[in-house]
């Protein structure tokens, strides 16, 4: 090898020019050598480079005609072996699979644990909007300033789904929790609303960016309703006709309570309520006299009502249902006591007996308007009610003070009850006490917890325009 093809060969393979040097050097040497001192065989066989005339001629031997060419042919190889050696670090094995020849993620095997597919993390649609940002971070590879390694092609997201088994996750919607109903049957307040459809989240439409990119996605909030129970009533609060049970009590002592069973209906109908009513309420040793009372409570509520001095046992039972199912819906009994407390006293006896940690004080309300419905019922009896519920007395119906005066004689209310929804309860009523002689004082008690205050119904007049227009 000449210095022409050497310098060429480095050229096209710069390579440390002292280590050539050194190659070349050790193979020039080696083939000196064989030229110049052939091995002692061959002297031997007289293939000494002198005769005996004492003239040098040149005589190559077979075998050092054989180490020459051997050696001329293999200094390239060695050469280029020996560059390879030294550069092949860095120089690209076209027989190793290139990045974009990399197998996508859905041709991934299920045992395949690579990295660089992240699983999509699940959403929570029960929050309000939130912006989540996702970003994808890509490792820094190494490169030569000559070496430019081939593009990468980010995963989709669908794909990156795919490969860390992922699957549709639904949305639940905090399903809303339902209203409990009150036992206020006729109101359309108390319809409880319908728990939301729970769907499966979709996934995006569109590839994400390459890889490296941030990706942004809005989360529309839960339009539904929540899972948590509306909060419960309380006795300090106004009377909430969607979960409050209304309960009107007669003892029919007098016959003033004819009228008073009438008028309570007035007052439900237009508000449309579903009270818990309640006739014969008197003690069982009662002394006072006790009116007829099945044809007005059957003219005014049909089958609607509950006859206490028939089956007390039962009709207690009965009752505490109906107070259970309110408490429990998160409603408040309000007790509008027309007469004595003592069965209103025998049926909180039950609820307690039934839930004995219920704070009855905070979800029982009774109201008292005159002194004679206090003494006559049983001493045991009202300091029990009045230790175990929200106790109210307000102002006797019978006279004008803070309540309506219903015991005033109404022309207008006469005429508008003999032809109004309820003619045929105003009819047996005034059977028993006439129109001219009208009393439903016990009414007040209705009134109060309602809320309608005295600056609205101060007498029966009033009460015709408020209640039976």
């Amino acid at each position: 090898m000449n210095e022409n093809e050497l310098g060429a060969l480095r050229r096209a393979n710069p390579v440390d020019a002292d280590a050539v040097d050194e190659l070349v050097s050790r193979h020039r040497s080696a083939l000196g050598d064989a030229i110049g001192s052939p091995p002692p065989a061959a002297r031997r066989r007289g293939l000494s480079l002198a005769d005996t005339s004492g003239e040098k001629h040149t005589r190559f031997s077979p075998i050092g005609i054989a180490a020459v060419t051997i050696a001329m042919l293999a200094l390239p190889a060695m050469l280029i072996a020996t560059i390879g050696r030294n550069d092949g670090v860095n120089t690209p094995d076209p027989n190793l699979p290139q990045l974009d020849e990399l197998p996508l993620p859905d041709e991934l095997g299920p045992d395949s644990n690579d990295e660089l597919f992240l699983p999509v993390p699940t959403d929570d649609s029960a929050a309000p909007s939130v912006t989540t940002t996702t970003t994808t971070i890509t490792t820094a590879q190494p490169t030569r300033s000559d070496t430019t390694p081939p593009a990468t092609t980010a995963p989709s997201q669908p794909d990156i789904a795919a490969a860390a088994g992922d699957t549709t996750v639904p949305i639940s919607t905090q399903a809303p929790a339902t209203q409990p109903p009150g036992d206020d049957a006729s109101s359309d307040a108390s319809t409880p609303p319908t728990a939301p459809t729970t769907t499966a989240a979709a996934r995006p439409a569109t590839t994400p960016d390459a890889v490296g990119s941030t990706t942004t996605t809005t989360v529309a909030p839960n339009t539904g309703t929540t899972n948590e129970p509306p909060a419960p009533n309380d006795a300090s609060q106004p009377f909430d006709p969607a979960r409050d049970l209304l309960v009107v009590t007669f003892d029919f002592a007098n016959d003033d309570d004819h009228h008073a069973s009438v008028a309570s209906r007035e007052v439900a109908t237009s508000l449309a309520l579903d009270p818990l009513v309640i006739a014969g309420t008197q003690t069982a040793d009662s002394p006072v006299y006790v009116f007829d009372y099945v044809p007005v409570m059957t003219a005014t509520w049909g089958d609607d009502w509950i006859d206490a001095a028939v089956d007390r046992t039962g009709a207690v039972s009965e009752a505490a249902d109906r107070w259970l199912s309110t408490i429990d819906g998160g409603g408040v009994v309000r007790i509008a006591e027309g007469g004595v407390s003592d069965f209103t006293a025998e049926i909180l006896r039950e609820v307690q007996q039934q839930r004995p940690l219920l704070d009855t004080t905070s979800v029982v309300y009774v109201v008292h308007h005159i002194q004679r419905n206090v003494s006559f019922t049983r001493d045991g009896d009202i300091d029990f009610l009045q230790a175990s519920t929200t106790y109210v007395r307000i102002d006797d119906g019978n006279n004008a003070n803070g309540t309506a005066d219903l015991e005033l004689e109404s022309p207008l209310l006469e005429s508008a009850a003999l032809t109004g929804q309820h003619a045929d309860g105003w009819t047996v009523a005034f059977a028993q006490r006439g129109a001219d002689r009208l009393d439903f004082s016990d009414t007040v008690t209705v009134l109060d917890i309602v809320g309608i205050a005295v600056e609205t119904v101060a007498d029966p007049d009033d009460f015709v325009t408020a209640f039976m227009s």
